[in-house]
């Protein structure tokens, strides 16, 4: 392939990460590709490994019905296509059926035939530190029209940019981007029901091991689960506090995770107390918004003002927007 395609194609793939949601970004960058190097159908998905084979996580098929999929499910342990991407991760594999077919399962072969993959070109990528791997495959059905070195290294190269390109979508679009008014760190993720992490922040995984040292990916850390399971909308562990932003499409949430601030050990009463007085309410008039007396908003302010070790109502206002924010 020539430099220019390879730009060129780079430039419109990144241009079309603010339009559409995840699935319509993947249709798009393939439409895309398929402008640039010609294939038939495609895959792009990510897995974890397990003693039976990969297991999917999120897919896009393009040009292919889940049924593909479905049926994948009864011999993927035979897949040694997928075997030898894991192992060459970061390399483009070009494999043609009939001459893997001597030594593949007659399963994997059929499976291979019956969905136009007489030619493969598998990408894999494994994302540290989520420890989830992202394939790409493209494929062509005529036997007599096999993938030239030239497609080859022109997919190995721009494979890791769809994989950017695709995080960049999926969290830029899904809303905007966490403030950066306040001091403490924090980061979004793209997580499934079970706590796989999808796309995340730089910032995350660092989050994190604040409060699990040894968590690997891709999974939340098991004490961050039921929350998840819960639809809590904001859930405090020791060091961190989860938030879901919003629930998505097909499952999948969008999460907030940010570093425990010292107002977080304000109760729900005393925080919404401390807020009313930052933004300048008087304790008169907090009182009647709460129904109890100035008095009572008093003590309740000395207490919050123990509780955050603060001095000042700016002190006071800075604890409040840095929790806000």
């Amino acid at each position: 392939m020539k430099t220019r395609s390879l730009s060129d194609f780079l430039l419109e793939l990144y241009q079309l990460t603010g339009r559409g949601p995840s699935l319509e970004f993947s249709r798009q960058s393939f439409d895309l590709l398929q402008t640039t190097l010609p294939f038939d159908s495609g895959l792009w998905g990510t897995f974890t490994r397990s003693l039976d084979g990969p297991r999917p996580h999120w897919a896009y098929l393009h040009g292919l019905p889940p049924q593909m999929l479905e049926e994948y499910e009864r011999v993927k342990q035979y897949d040694v296509v997928n075997q030898q991407a894991v192992a060459n991760c970061g390399r483009t594999l070009n494999v043609s059926l009939h001459d893997a077919e001597p030594d593949a399962h007659p399963s994997i072969v059929s499976h291979a035939r019956r969905w136009g993959m007489e030619h493969t070109l598998a990408t894999m990528v494994l994302e540290l530190p989520l420890n989830l791997f992202t394939a790409v495959c493209l494929y062509r059905k005529n036997p007599a029209r096999p993938f030239s070195e030239d497609e080859r290294q022109f997919t190995e190269a721009i494979v890791p940019h769809l994989v950017q390109a695709w995080h960049l979508n999926a969290v830029q679009f899904l809303d905007a981007p966490a403030s950066a008014g306040g001091s403490l760190p924090r980061a979004r993720a793209v997580v499934d029901r079970y706590g796989v992490l999808y796309n995340v922040e730089p910032a995350f995984p660092a989050l994190l091991r604040r409060e699990v040292p040894a968590w690997e990916g891709p999974g939340l850390p098991s004490g961050l689960l039921p929350a998840l399971e819960r639809r809590a909308p904001e859930y405090r562990s020791g060091k961190l506090v989860m938030s879901i932003v919003r629930e998505l499409p097909e499952h999948m949430f969008l999460i907030s995770l940010r570093a425990r601030a010292p107002i977080d050990a304000l109760s729900p009463r005393e925080l919404m107390v401390a807020r009313e007085f930052a933004s300048g309410k008087t304790h008169k008039e907090i009182a009647k918004l709460f129904g109890t007396s100035p008095t009572t908003v008093r003590t309740q302010i000395r207490v919050i003002y123990t509780k955050l070790d603060v001095r000042t109502k700016v002190d006071l206002v800075r604890e409040v927007q840095q929790r806000s924010s």
